[in-house]
C-alpha cells in the first residue's frame, strides 16, 4: 500500500481566488476550490488495485478518496492511514457527513458513518471492506451565518415554515449532510427531526415547508400530488413579459451522463441545465407556468437592505454578461458565427431549435431599450422587472429558470441558463448552437433572481417578502 504520508503530501488544493488553502473545513472558500490531480508515486499493480482517487475539478469540486481496507481496524484508524489526515479532522469530516463505509448487504450500499452516532469512527471495518472520505467537502457558509430562528414564518405541532436564505441546500450533498435547511432548523429550534416536503434550489430564497411528523408529511405530499397547493414565485429579469402569459414546454428527463442521443453523442450532467422542447417528445415531461404580473422594479419601494441586495446581484450579473461577451468575441475570432443576445433571439429567431414560444409576449416598447446588437458588444440592460409566477400546476427541477430562459428571459445572476437563453431542442436532438452553449453553462455560485413568495394550502397562506423588497 502507498505510504499515507506520501499520498497526503502530493495533494494540493488552490482557490480560484489565487491563494492556497490548507484547511479541510474552510467554509469561506471550499466551494471555490479547484482540485489539482492527485499525483501518486509509481506503485505496483497490486497496490493500485486497493485505491481509487477521484479529482473532480471546477466550481465546487469535491475530491473523493476510497479504498478497500488492507487489514482489519477501526474506521477512524484506517481513514487516517489512507488519507494522512489527523484524527480531529477526520472526526470533523464525519460530523459533516463526508465519511462513508460500505455494508455487506446484497448489493452492498454506501452508508454515512454519521448515521452511527457517537463513536462512529470506532466502528470495526473488516479487511477488504470499502471505506470512503471526501477530504474537501462542499461547504455552505449560510449555515453558520444565518439567524435561523428569525427565519421561521410559522411553527405548530405539524409543520415548520421557513423563509429560506440563498446559499444553502434543502437536500444533503454527498459530501455534506449537516449543512442543510432541515438540519439547521432542527439545531436552532431544538426539534428532533424535520422532514423535507418539497425542494428549492440552493440559490433560491423563500417559503419552504418542513414537516414535524410523518403523518403531516404524508398529508402534505398527497395535497401536492393532487395540485391542491398554490405556489407563487417572484422572478427578476431584464426584459418584461405580458401578464397572463402561459409558458408551455417539455423537459428532458434523462438519462444523464455521456454519449447521449439528445446531445448528438455528447454528455449532459445531471447537475447541469435542463433541456426544453416546445413540442411533445417521448419521455419528456410537460411543464407549464403562468405569469400573473410583471412590473419594473422601482428603488422607491425598496428598503436599504433590499437595495443593497439587488445592487450586489446586478454587479454579479454584469460580470456574467461581460464574461459572456468575451466568450462570444473569442468564438467569433476562432471562426464561429457570433451569437445574438437573449433579447434578440427571443424576438427574431424563427429556426426550430431557437424559436421562443413566447417571443410575442415581450413588451416591444420596453424590450427595444435593452436589445444588444450581435452578442459581441451587447449593452448590459439596466432595467429590472419583477415577474409574478403561478406554479400551482407542478414544479420540476429548475422549471422557472429553464422556461424563462428558453423564452429569452434568463433570471438575473443565473450563470447556468443565461448561455442557452432563447434555445430549445427540436426533433429530440440538440443542434450545434445549443451543444456549444451548453458547454458554457456554469454552476451558480451565489443568489439569483428567484424567490418562493407565497404558498397556500388547507386554508392557510404563508408569505415571505423577497430579499430585494
Amino acid at each position: 500500500m502507498l505510504p499515507a504520508a506520501s499520498l497526503h503530501s502530493r495533494t494540493r488544493t488552490v482557490s480560484q481566488r489565487g491563494h492556497a488553502c490548507n484547511s479541510y473545513l474552510c467554509a469561506s472558500c471550499a466551494n471555490r476550490k479547484t482540485a489539482l490531480l492527485w499525483r501518486l508515486q509509481k506503485a505496483g499493480r497490486r497496490d493500485r488495485g486497493h485505491l481509487s482517487v477521484f479529482a473532480c475539478g471546477g466550481q465546487g469540486g469535491v475530491q473523493i478518496l476510497r479504498a478497500a481496507a488492507p487489514n482489519d481496524g477501526t474506521l477512524g484508524q484506517l481513514l487516517s492511514e489512507l488519507s494522512g489526515l489527523p484524527t480531529g479532522q477526520i472526526q470533523a469530516l464525519s460530523d459533516l457527513g463526508a465519511v462513508y463505509y460500505r455494508d455487506f448487504n446484497c448489493p452492498p450500499k454506501w452508508r454515512r458513518a454519521k448515521t452511527l452516532g457517537e463513536g462512529a469512527l470506532d466502528t470495526h471495518i473488516a479487511k477488504g471492506q470499502w471505506i470512503r472520505i471526501h477530504p474537501h467537502p462542499r461547504r455552505y457558509p449560510a449555515a453558520s451565518t444565518t439567524d435561523w430562528a428569525s427565519r421561521v414564518l410559522h411553527l405548530d405541532d405539524e409543520f415548520c415554515v421557513v423563509n429560506k436564505p440563498a446559499g444553502i441546500p434543502v437536500q444533503s450533498h454527498e459530501s455534506n449532510s449537516a449543512e442543510t435547511v432541515p438540519r439547521c432548523m432542527e439545531s436552532a429550534l431544538g426539534i428532533e427531526h424535520l422532514w423535507m416536503l418539497h425542494r428549492l434550489d440552493w440559490c433560491t430564497t423563500g417559503v419552504l415547508v418542513l414537516a414535524r411528523t410523518q403523518a403531516a408529511s404524508r398529508r402534505f405530499t398527497a395535497d401536492m400530488t393532487a395540485h391542491r397547493i398554490q405556489k407563487q414565485y417572484k422572478a427578476l429579469t431584464h426584459l418584461p413579459i405580458k401578464a397572463g402569459s402561459r409558458l408551455e414546454h417539455y423537459m428532458y428527463n434523462g438519462p444523464f451522463g455521456s454519449s447521449l442521443e439528445v446531445m448528438a453523442g455528447k454528455g449532459l450532467r445531471a447537475r447541469g441545465p435542463r433541456l426544453l422542447s416546445t413540442s411533445e417528445l417521448p419521455g419528456w415531461k410537460h411543464c407549464s407556468l403562468r405569469v400573473t404580473a410583471c412590473e419594473e422594479v422601482s428603488s422607491h419601494r425598496q428598503g436599504a437592505a433590499g437595495e443593497q441586495w439587488l445592487t450586489s446581484l446586478l454587479e454579479h450579473d454584469m460580470q456574467l454578461s461581460m464574461r459572456a461577451g468575451r466568450d462570444a468575441h473569442d468564438a467569433s475570432s476562432s471562426g464561429h458565427t457570433a451569437q445574438q443576445g437573449p433579447a434578440v433571439q427571443a424576438q427574431t429567431q424563427n429556426g426550430a431549435s431557437g424559436t421562443s414560444v413566447a417571443a410575442q409576449e415581450l413588451a416591444p416598447h420596453d424590450s427595444a431599450r435593452t436589445i444588444g446588437n450581435s452578442g459581441t458588444s451587447a449593452r448590459h440592460p439596466s432595467c429590472v422587472y419583477e415577474c409574478t409566477i403561478d406554479l400551482s400546476s407542478g414544479g420540476r427541477t429548475h422549471q422557472i429558470r429553464a422556461q424563462l430562459s428558453a423564452n429569452g428571459l434568463p433570471l438575473l445572476g443565473d450563470a447556468m441558463y443565461a448561455p442557452i437563453a432563447g434555445l430549445t431542442v427540436a426533433g429530440g436532438i440538440a443542434d450545434e448552437q445549443l451543444l456549444r452553449r451548453v458547454d458554457e453553462c456554469l454552476q451558480v455560485e451565489g443568489q439569483i433572481g428567484l424567490h418562493a413568495h407565497q404558498m397556500t394550502w388547507d386554508g392557510r397562506s404563508f408569505t415571505a417578502p423577497p430579499p430585494w423588497a
